[in-house]
C-alpha cells in the first residue's frame, strides 16, 4: 500500500446515545485515502479487511436519488426503502422489489443473486 504519511491512531470508539444514555459502544478502523489510493491518515489498522455488506446499500441507493432515477421511474418512498434495506423475502418485500423492477422495465431474471433456500425467486434475496 502506498502511503503519503503514516498518521495513525488507535481504533475509533463510537458511542450511540439515546436520550443522553450510552446505548451501545462500537470500535472501528478507518482510513482516509487520496484519489490515487494513498493512505493519508488512519485510525486503527489501515490494512484491516472487512465486508461492509448491507452497510453499503444506502450509499448505493444514492445513485437512484441523485441521478433523477427516482423521479424518472416514479419510484416511491416504499421503493426507496426496499432499495436501501436488507429484508427477509416475505411476500410484501418481494412484491416491493418486483415493483421497483417493473417500474424500471427490468425482468427479475436479470438479477444475478442466488435464489434463497426455500424460496422460488431471486426477489426474495436480501
Amino acid at each position: 500500500m502506498n502511503r503519503v504519511s503514516r498518521h495513525s491512531s488507535s481504533l475509533l470508539k463510537i458511542q450511540l446515545l439515546r436520550e443522553g444514555i450510552v446505548e451501545s459502544t462500537h470500535t472501528a478502523h478507518a482510513v482516509i485515502c487520496d484519489e490515487r489510493g494513498r493512505v493519508l491518515t488512519s485510525a486503527g489498522d489501515p490494512e484491516f479487511g472487512s465486508f461492509i455488506r448491507s452497510s453499503l446499500k444506502p450509499f448505493q441507493a444514492m445513485a437512484v436519488t441523485t441521478t433523477g432515477t427516482l423521479d424518472h421511474f416514479q419510484l416511491t418512498d416504499r421503493d426507496l426503502a426496499i432499495i436501501c434495506s436488507s429484508h427477509h423475502g416475505n411476500i410484501e418485500q418481494t412484491r416491493q422489489a418486483f415493483n421497483v423492477l417493473w417500474r424500471c422495465d427490468v425482468e427479475p431474471t436479470a438479477l444475478q443473486c442466488p435464489i434463497p433456500k426455500g424460496k422460488n425467486t431471486q426477489l426474495a434475496h436480501t
